[in-house]
């Protein structure tokens, strides 16, 4: 049985790194499961043929294309306001099991940067939760990244020669802190600043997307977690374990 998940995120940049990080946790923490079986037990949805995730933005027309005339989010979330993307999230929830009900659906992540906006996990929380009595018909899984997708990158981020030492030396000087330990904490409110986090992981990297991508397809989780206390990173890997893991555990083949 494969169990079919949908990502919900704001590019193609933030549905790679989501799931890859995901499909290492199932291999992890799942003893007979491999790369090579990946394929056979988790399917990740898509909505048309080039698009393997929900863009937080285009959940309307989305809804639309299935044959939802409207999505119409919760005005109130356990008696109180909802904070901010609580009713974004609502929405891709309905959406979700609207799409469960027609082709089936074990989990749906959402995948978010919290920019300003820390009080978006609170959002994302208050629309993972209904009544008392009440549940979505999947597992709802939170990936908020602080302040942003690339800090979860810059955690995973190890030098492998005198190069990438030397960058990153250099921007421990500029920055006043370790840019991979602290990753939380890179952040300017204009691109291209000097504490811009997109800037400074571009520095670190040299622009080269293959060695981004590294950072969270190599590095031990064990790193990963202990670098991602305080950017969200480590928080959505045991969101996968407790949510995630349990679905497809349970499929040995």
């Amino acid at each position: 049985m494969t169990a079919r998940l949908l990502v919900v995120c704001e590019a193609a940049a933030d549905f790679r790194t989501a799931s890859e990080l995901a499909d290492r946790v199932l291999c992890a923490d799942i003893s007979w499961l491999d790369e090579g079986l990946l394929a056979s037990v988790r399917q990740w949805l898509a909505v048309a043929p080039d698009r393997p995730f929900v863009r937080w933005d285009k959940l309307d027309s989305v809804a639309q294309e299935y044959g939802l005339r409207r999505l119409r989010p919760r005005s109130r979330f356990g008696g109180e306001p909802g904070a901010a993307d609580a009713a974004a999230a609502d929405k891709a929830l309905q959406l979700a099991a609207f799409i469960a009900g027609k082709r089936g659906l074990a989990g749906v992540l959402l995948i978010r940067d919290a920019d300003d906006q820390p009080e978006r996990g609170r959002g994302l929380a208050q629309a993972r939760t209904l009544e008392a009595g009440r549940a979505w018909p999947f597992a709802v899984v939170i990936g908020l990244a602080l302040p942003k997708r690339e800090a979860w990158v810059l955690a995973g981020f190890a030098p492998r020669d005198a190069a990438e030492r030397e960058r990153l030396a250099l921007l421990r000087q500029v920055l006043g802190q370790d840019p991979c330990t602290a990753s939380s904490q890179i952040t300017a409110s204009s691109h291209g600043a000097k504490r811009d986090i997109k800037r400074v992981l571009r520095l670190l990297t040299d622009g080269d997307l293959a060695r981004e991508a590294e950072c969270w397809q190599s590095t031990p989780l064990s790193d990963l977690r202990q670098r991602g206390h305080t950017n969200g990173l480590a928080a959505y890997l045991d969101e996968l374990v407790h949510r995630i893991v349990p679905l497809l555990g349970a499929a040995n083949p």
